[in-house]
């Protein structure tokens, strides 16, 4: 199942890998994933494999939260409309930008077995990183987005020639 679903999110991340190589690619990464688990403390190491899931789940959803709502608030309460909805998609780099930050910010917050943040150990163990994660992807990404549809808006206006400016 994970190198199924591994390969489709390859897909679905828009990068053009044939299909047998992204799924030999997921069997790769899940088979080391195993024999690491397997190498020690399976319980603990679980457990530090579950906390940077969810670390990374946070920014995620901040960011997954801002585009629903701009998305909702362009249609101002109209029916979803597919094909404008998703015909013409956004661009990626916005929430890669916001993702990797909300991440790294989160990194002093983090306390697992494996890394303790300096945040968290002069807390003695206190573990905010999954709140600043989600506040720093939506204080990065908002301001990405709204840049990206201005400038977008701006490149779809038509330029209107100046009264008796042609010949």
């Amino acid at each position: 199942m994970n190198d199924y679903s591994g390969s489709l999110a390859l897909q679905a991340a828009g990068i053009r890998v044939p299909r047998p190589v992204a799924a030999a690619a997921a069997a790769v990464l899940g088979f080391l994933l195993v024999l690491w688990m397997h190498a020690a403390d399976t319980t603990l190491r679980f457990q530090n494999l579950l906390l940077f899931v969810g670390y990374w789940i946070s920014g995620s959803v901040g960011i997954m939260l801002v585009d629903a709502r701009l998305r909702a608030k362009a249609r101002r309460g109209a029916p979803i409309d597919i094909e404008a909805e998703f015909g013409r998609p956004q661009p990626w780099w916005p929430a890669c930008v916001a993702f990797v930050a909300a991440f790294a910010a989160a990194v002093p917050f983090m306390d697992t077995t494996l890394f303790v943040g300096p945040v968290a150990a002069a807390l003695h163990g206190e573990d905010f990183a999954y709140y600043v994660a989600f506040l720093v992807s939506v204080a990065v990404y908002v301001p990405l987005r709204l840049l990206v549809r201005t400038a977008r808006a701006e490149a779809a206006e038509p330029v209107v020639a100046a009264p008796g400016g042609g010949g």
